[in-house]
């Protein structure tokens, strides 16, 4: 038996469009206002953002994305260690955003993008970045309050899917891909997933499908967690 299963729309991402966040960043907006809607959600965004057709958007940028919409406290749940340290949760906020603010400013560094983005969600003193793994932990929680959770898991693990570099099948040197969806309901063996993805596959097809604990802490890996303090 479901322990939770909330009530959530889903809208489907245009082809060849690298919307998946503003999909699952409309659903859940739209759990909370049935005005909020994937054309609306796009609209913000592309005055906020550049190139998110082409390249999507970071979490960090999401959860910017959502503070614009009118959620005013976001917290960002990420284990992702290329780039954070679990230390940082033992230092001041202050000092923490001194430290992402000079890598950001630092074009050696391979991440100063997400840095720079990662300042800018941090901007909002209302909200928070919490490094850690225990993604079960925080979905649950979420979804207990009534909040549906946004979130990111590699696509390509989850399928199976051989990976691509500039759209062409490459094994050896293609990139995986992150996928952001979000997870609206759980029981004892897992989770469910809305999709925003269009699918031909057999139990894909309607956007939305059931992860077990153990594979979903699997094909998060580094992913990140939205959760809306509402």
């Amino acid at each position: 038996m479901d322990t939770v299963r909330l009530k959530v729309k889903r809208f489907i991402q245009e082809p060849e469009m690298a919307h998946c966040s503003l999909c699952s960043a409309a659903s859940i907006c739209n759990y909370f206002n049935k005005k909020n809607n994937y054309e609306m959600i796009k609209k913000v965004a592309k005055k906020i953002f550049k190139n998110i057709d082409d390249c999507g958007l970071y979490s960090t940028e999401t959860g910017v994305l959502f503070n614009k919409i009118g959620f005013n406290s976001i917290s960002l749940i990420s284990s992702d260690v290329n780039a954070l340290d679990f230390s940082w949760n033992n230092i001041s906020r202050k000092a923490l955003i001194k430290k992402i603010s000079l890598e950001s400013k630092r074009k050696s560094n391979e991440y100063n993008k997400f840095y720079y983005s990662l300042k800018k969600f941090l901007d909002n003193k209302n909200n928070s970045l919490i490094i850690d793994y225990s993604y079960g932990d925080h979905i649950r929680e979420s979804l207990d309050r009534g909040v549906p959770v946004w979130g990111v898991i590699n696509w390509t693990m989850y399928f199976k899917s051989i990976k691509y570099k500039d759209d062409k099948k490459n094994d050896t040197k293609g990139i995986s891909e992150n996928h952001a969806v979000v997870f609206y309901g759980y029981n004892d063996f897992g989770v469910y997933v809305l999709d925003s993805r269009q699918y031909e596959e057999k139990g894909y097809k309607n956007g939305r499908y059931f992860i077990d604990w153990e594979n979903l802490h699997a094909v998060m890996g580094f992913g990140d967690l939205l959760i809306l303090n509402v």
